[in-house]
């Protein structure tokens, strides 16, 4: 076995060399030396612009810096020429690199030039180009639904240009979206699309982004053995194609799939095989990646000690890398590493630190969104005061011109002057009452206007921040805790049982990054969702919890049904927690306008009957009911006592939809 296992380490080795061999040949581009030499040689300005043009095409791939450089030098030469074609295409690449580089705002800009050029909408080709590129900056910037939006402009100029390649696109990039969206059936439905044109037109390049892409979707729809066959699919065609780094990717996806039915031997087997291969590449994302997911399985087949080596390996790249997301990532994989072999502090601190780096993110977006909207504020109180100085400077050449008039109309006689200066007051007066009714009436618009933009973008905000929080987890933890601690069930049934509900957690965190709220309180109810929470607390066997309803919940808006939802898991999490209780009574009552929680336990309490509660001076836990509740102008009330336990009664005020 020994022996076998070394053959086939030889044999990555040399299947990785070869691969090595022709990306580094790849390199070697004698299109950008050609060009090169062209442009030292070129003395007319029509054509510098397209060689220029073409070099930042060719760097699209290798260098976003030189991509940048000879895109905006394109562009240099095609202002100074004042040519249409010249610059949509510089536009383009010009937008092209800002994605490169990751700034899609900056990147928008310049599809929009493109997209108000007179030559664009001339050019189908050109035209379709701007909405997908259009398309991707805003799934970049996490705007989906005009992503998609723009994508379709792009797919019916397509359609109507017969062009089956452009299509096939188009669905691989909707897809993409509709999966980013949570929509994994509609983007299955768009892969599929993609690949019978691309299997058409038997386009071994693109034929394994498809498979690879199916292949992601049917995992997240829980079709295992549909999931491998297409990475297995995809893996093959850019084997053929020598395409290490899909390769790699394909192997890395491979053991995913593996890990997750929870063979994690054979998981191992393929992250090494990704990371004996990406180490050829020398891409220092992916082998810090591939490094972070063999030492997570080495964790689950607990190996601790070689998961941490890899760990360590995987830490000193994320300094070199200065990439926050996937740091915030790492320290999550470890922590579950620490957790899995039982060393609950250093799991916890791991834990900590993951959400100390994700608020920092999470704060940082905000000062960027913050920082565009002032922008945009601020344009629009210039675009204000222009108009409020056109208007002014209107209503003086108008008052010019009647008095004009009124000069003229003296000379020709008292009487007529007479006539005609009455007239023209009551002209003027009219027509000055008209001009200010119309910007008053402006006026009452546009703050409208604003107060609407500004109210959607805080509503936005904050359904934004809402997505990245994590606390519906914690309950789920404390209740897996107390089900490994528990004496009720053999190893086998609470090894089982723990599988079970870290799958659950696993979806749950999935289901919050994507979405606005949970999403099964959409599709079950608030009471449904607290009753499964609930239920999965009480299966731990140390706290017998029963949950109350009166009244209709149905009527709740989603943001409603959220808060209620959050307060009753924090307050149960504290009872699982601090209070050593055997029971606890969970009541909700809906009335008209308010809806009521109340938490009883029979546990050891905060205080004793003499002293009084201070929230200020309580757990994380409660001050973070409390601070939900204050968002909402409700009323918490908490009696507690060390003999007889802990009630706390909140009321929320809500507003109930219209049925």
């Amino acid at each position: 076995m020994a022996n076998n296992f070394l053959i086939y380490k030889l044999l990555l080795v040399i299947v990785g060399f070869c691969f090595s061999h022709n990306f580094l040949a790849a390199q070697e581009n004698p299109v950008i030396d050609s060009l090169k030499t062209r442009i030292l040689k070129e003395k007319d300005d029509s054509l510098l612009t397209v060689l220029y043009a073409d070099l930042a095409f060719q760097y699209r791939i290798g260098s976003a810096d030189s991509m940048m450089t000879y895109a905006k030098k394109s562009l240099k030469y095609a202002q100074k020429l004042n040519n249409d074609r010249l610059l949509v295409n510089s536009y383009n690449l010009t937008g092209m690199a800002y994605q490169h580089h990751g700034d899609n705002t900056s990147a928008l800009k310049w599809f929009e030039k493109m997209l108000n050029n007179p030559f664009t909408h001339k050019d189908s080709t050109y035209l379709t180009m701007a909405y997908n590129n259009m398309g991707i900056s805003y799934k970049n910037l996490g705007k989906y639904e005009k992503s998609i939006d723009h994508y379709l402009y792009g797919l019916s100029i397509d359609n109507a240009l017969k062009d089956l390649n452009a299509i096939a696109l188009k669905h691989l990039n909707i897809a993409q979206v509709f999966k980013l969206m949570g929509d994994y059936h509609t983007g299955l439905h768009h892969d599929s699309l993609a690949l019978d044109l691309f299997s058409q037109l038997n386009d071994t390049i693109q034929l394994p982004k498809v498979y690879n892409n199916l292949a992601i979707t049917h995992f997240y729809l829980g079709n295992t053995e549909e999931s491998i066959a297409g990475f297995e699919k995809a893996y093959e065609i850019n084997l053929k194609n020598g395409n290490i780094s899909e390769t790699a990717r394909n192997i890395n996806n491979i053991g995913i799939v593996w890990r997750n039915l929870e063979n994690y031997s054979r998981a191992l087997i393929y992250s090494l095989r990704a990371l004996e291969l990406r180490k050829t590449l020398g891409d220092r994302y992916a082998i810090a990646e591939s490094y972070m997911n063999v030492g997570s399985d080495y964790a689950l087949l607990n190996s601790l000690d070689m998961a941490l080596a890899y760990f360590d390996s995987t830490e000193v790249m994320i300094k070199e890398l200065k990439r926050p997301q996937f740091e915030a990532e790492f320290l999550l994989a470890k922590a579950s590493a620490y957790e899995h072999n039982l060393q609950f502090s250093k799991a916890l601190y791991l834990i900590k630190e993951h959400y100390r780096l994700r608020d920092s993110i999470i704060n940082e977006r905000n000062k960027n969104h913050i920082s565009e909207l002032m922008i945009q504020y601020e344009t629009e109180k210039k675009d204000r005061e222009l108009l409020a100085q056109q208007l002014t400077i209107s209503e003086k050449e108008k008052a010019l011109r009647i008095k004009n008039l009124q000069a003229s109309i003296y000379l020709i006689g008292f009487f007529v002057t007479l006539l005609l200066l009455t007239g023209g007051v009551l002209f003027y007066r009219q027509r000055k009452k008209h001009i200010e009714a119309q910007y008053e009436n402006w006026q009452k618009n546009k703050k409208i206007d604003n107060l609407k933009f500004l109210i959607a973008g805080e509503e936005k905000e904050r359904t934004r921040i809402s997505r990245e929080l994590h606390d519906g987890i914690n309950g789920s933890l404390a209740a897996l805790k107390m089900l490994i601690k528990s004496n009720r069930y053999s190893k086998e049934e609470v090894l089982e049982k723990s599988t079970e509900m870290i799958d659950q957690i696993t979806l749950e965190i999935r289901e919050i990054s994507h979405n606005l709220m949970p999403a099964v309180l959409k599709d079950l109810g608030l009471i449904a969702v607290l009753n499964d929470f609930l239920f999965k607390i009480k299966r731990g066997g140390s706290l017998d919890i029963t949950l109350y309803d009166f009244g209709d919940f149905s009527g709740l808006s989603d943001h409603d049904k959220l808060v209620v939802y959050r307060i009753v898991q924090e307050l149960v999490k504290n009872v699982l927690k601090h209070a050593q209780a055997t029971e606890c009574i969970v009541q909700l009552v809906a009335e008209e306008d308010m809806v009521s929680v109340t938490v009883e336990d029979n546990g050891k309490g905060f205080v004793s009957n003499k002293e009084q509660m201070k929230i200020e001076e309580s757990g994380i836990g409660l001050r973070n009911v409390k601070s939900r509740i204050d968002m909402v102008d409700g009323k918490l009330n908490i009696l507690s006592d060390q003999r007889s336990g802990t009630s706390i009664h909140i009321e929320i005020p809500v507003l109930l939809q219209a049925g």
